[in-house]
């Protein structure tokens, strides 16, 4: 059974993973489950690029907000093939200072900027950025409608903000409950749909789209190549930590096969 973890625990457990991220066998395992070498902490796929630009409208003359940017994925790529000016957050600096490289790697200097803030209270002037976006981040950090009212103080008037995120479905048995702390993120439970918080934080929401069915793929593909190198990734993390994460993805693909845990995208602009 895993314990219930703290925001100082999930802080903790992404350093941890911060430290591997720019490994061959890291890099070679992200390519085959989202298609890219940044050593993304979030789910998004290559293949929703092209998605999230058009729901965000990116182009060159727009500022955009990535919270919980971690080592640069997916906010390097929107920045890179939108000519936007990106602003990548998170919290601990230890993702930033990877992003920042591969910012500079990539000749991204000029157009992408990286600062350690807090979603719940971030230190930028009210109507600063034409997007907002984050991946999979809500589900990690308890503070959602803080977080939510937050982006929707920095976003313009006439900006919008999208994010995926993912969250278990309601009345579950004891044994899903267990099932959900074990695979899934570690404070991915709602007490009410995502939808209504939006509308309680001053959102309209204008587009729900359901991505459980590609998570589920994702997970499944990240299970198989876990298990497949275990002995390199004992080697590489330690032991204990290896086998930690492949009994969590595995948990993770057993709820996502169940439907008991899903992951939706959402576009919301200033209501």
């Amino acid at each position: 059974m895993n314990k219930l973890l703290s925001v100082q625990d999930v802080q903790d457990r992404f350093v941890e993973r911060y430290r591997h991220v720019e490994s061959d066998l890291v890099r070679d395992i992200e390519r085959c489950v989202c298609g890219c070498d940044y050593g993304a902490s979030s789910w998004t796929t290559v293949d929703e690029i092209q998605l999230i630009i058009a729901l965000l409208g990116l182009n060159e003359d727009k500022y955009m907000l990535e919270l919980g940017a971690g080592t640069g994925w997916p906010g390097l790529k929107l920045a890179e093939q939108t000519a936007c000016q990106a602003l990548l957050t998170d919290l601990p600096l230890d993702g930033l200072e990877i992003a920042h490289r591969r910012a500079a790697t990539d000749g991204l200097d000029e157009k992408v900027a990286v600062a350690s803030a807090s979603g719940s209270l971030l230190p930028f002037p009210t109507a600063s950025f034409d997007a907002v976006f984050h991946s999979d981040v809500l589900c990690c950090l308890p503070e959602k409608k803080e977080v939510l009212e937050e982006c929707r103080r920095c976003v313009a008037p006439g900006g919008c903000m999208v994010f995926p995120v993912i969250f278990p479905t309601t009345n579950l048995s004891a044994e899903d409950q267990q099932l959900v702390l074990d695979g899934g993120p570690p404070f991915g439970e709602i007490e009410q749909s995502y939808p209504d918080m939006l509308a309680q934080t001053g959102w309209e929401m204008t587009k729900q789209i359901d991505l459980t069915d590609q998570f589920t793929q994702s997970m499944a593909l990240m299970d198989k190549k876990l298990t497949q190198y275990s002995g390199e990734l004992d080697n590489l993390k330690g032991q204990e930590i290896a086998a930690e994460e492949r009994c969590r993805r595995a948990n993770a693909v057993r709820a996502t096969v169940r439907g008991i845990l899903r992951r939706e995208l959402y576009r919301a602009i200033p209501a």
